[in-house]
């Protein structure tokens, strides 16, 4: 297929470069839903269902089709991908577009056309069906496989809590699990991310066993929007 081994080596590369450039540039946000673990007591090997656990997987993956929604005006995102400058506004977009399809639109739109600023759309979803649907309480942002975020990524995630809490009428909370470089967290404190509600004087330690299920226990972060699991940052969006 080519005239030279050369040829094909450099060809490979190529090739392989514009898959990462792709990836980079267009990666998966996915949509997270809850997967029910059957759990089983040692001594007996009986089924124990009186502490549910959870694996969170794509709701848009075919092969789980017992997964559930989050519960009631929480949304909860994976990345695939570090957040850099290639993908940052793909996945602004992204985000903004999958709230407002599937949560209640409180901000009230200019009722005349000619009152409606340019750059305000009239909506993904009409009246009759925005009222079908329930309104977001929070986002939770998974970020196991984000190893960096540039200056563009942070920039995103503040467009779109922009864009959100308007969309929202109100301010959302905004959680993030599994960040693996402090220098990442530390940058999201430092954008305000977190501070949007009253300051909570008691721990995370006292909030979050207050609001638990008897015999479940969650390994604690020390920050109120930072946490180690998922389902912590459920416990904690519900409080």
């Amino acid at each position: 297929m080519f005239s030279t081994l050369d040829n094909g080596i450099f060809a490979s590369w190529g090739f392989s470069f514009i898959v990462l450039l792709a990836r980079m540039a267009r990666p998966r946000v996915d949509t997270l839903g809850r997967l029910a673990l059957a759990t089983f007591n040692r001594k007996s090997d009986k089924s124990d269902d009186s502490i549910p656990k959870y694996a969170f997987v794509p709701l848009e993956d075919p092969s789980f089709t017992t997964v559930e929604t989050p519960p009631e005006g929480i949304v909860i995102f994976r990345f695939t991908e570090s957040l850099t400058f290639p993908n940052s506004n793909y996945i602004d977009d992204s985000i903004v577009e999958y709230i407002e399809l599937h949560t209640r639109r409180l901000y009230k739109r200019a009722v005349k056309k000619d009152d409606q600023p340019w750059n305000e759309t009239d909506g993904l979803v009409d009246a009759a069906e925005n009222e079908k649907l329930l309104p977001l309480r929070a986002v939770i942002y998974d970020f196991s496989a984000i190893s960096y975020v540039d200056t563009s990524g942070f920039q995103a995630l503040i467009d779109v809590r922009k864009a959100v809490n308007k969309h929202a009428a109100r301010e959302v909370e905004y959680h993030f699990v599994n960040i693996l470089d402090e220098r990442v967290q530390n940058a999201l404190i430092r954008a305000d991310f977190g501070r949007q509600i009253p300051i909570i004087t008691e721990s995370i330690n006292e909030k979050t066993e207050n609001n638990i299920e008897e015999g479940i226990e969650f390994p604690k972060t020390n920050k109120r929007f930072f946490h180690l699991t998922i389902e912590e940052a459920i416990v904690e969006a519900q409080s």
